[in-house]
């Protein structure tokens, strides 16, 4: 089962800009391992969309992913698997 989330979220990346954490409500979880990424680029036509996708193993088990926006920067959660 999956739940959808929406929203920016807060990480930390390493000096080689991977994901190290992330916070969820107050407190940061560990990222444990990246298991996919990918990256969309679509509708160069109208707003362009450019985005980098990573799925994540946290330290406390959970699965979740996320994605960078390469225009501006910005982290965002995208679901939460169980």
């Amino acid at each position: 089962m999956t739940e959808l989330l929406s929203g920016t979220v807060e990480v930390r990346e390493t000096p080689d800009d991977r994901l190290a954490a992330v916070r969820e409500g107050r407190a940061w979880h560990r990222v444990a391992e990246v298991t996919s990424v990918w990256r969309v680029e679509t509708d160069w036509w109208r707003t362009p969309i450019s985005r980098d996708y990573l799925r994540c193993l946290l330290e406390t088990g959970e699965c979740i992913e996320v994605y960078r926006d390469r225009r501006d920067g910005t982290w965002h959660s995208v679901r939460r698997y169980d």
